[in-house]
């Protein structure tokens, strides 16, 4: 019986990185993303011929969602901070 599984793969400065959200523990890396695939794909085969039929049937049913979101990050600063003579009255505050 097939079963799919999903697999996350995340790239860094220094490579990827995946794992398996389903399979606890089960990840792999790679300096490529071609090597990155066949190295987690390993990593999901040996990692199922270590589990029971029973376990298989349950770490696989579980259902895991992903979704790709982007955020932009927007700094705002004081108009107090930006005037210049803001800093010395605070200080002369105290």
């Amino acid at each position: 019986m097939n079963r799919k599984v999903s697999i996350v793969i995340e790239k860094d400065e220094w490579g990827y990185y995946a794992y398996c959200p389903e399979l606890p523990g089960c990840q792999s890396q790679g300096e490529t993303f071609e090597e990155i695939n066949l190295n987690i794909k390993e990593a999901v085969e040996l990692y199922l011929e270590t589990l029971s039929p029973e376990e298989i049937k349950s770490y696989l049913s579980q259902e895991i969602y992903t979704i790709t979101m982007e955020k932009v990050i927007s700094v705002w600063l004081s108009p107090f901070i930006l005037e210049k003579p803001y800093i010395p009255k605070l200080l002369n505050k105290y």
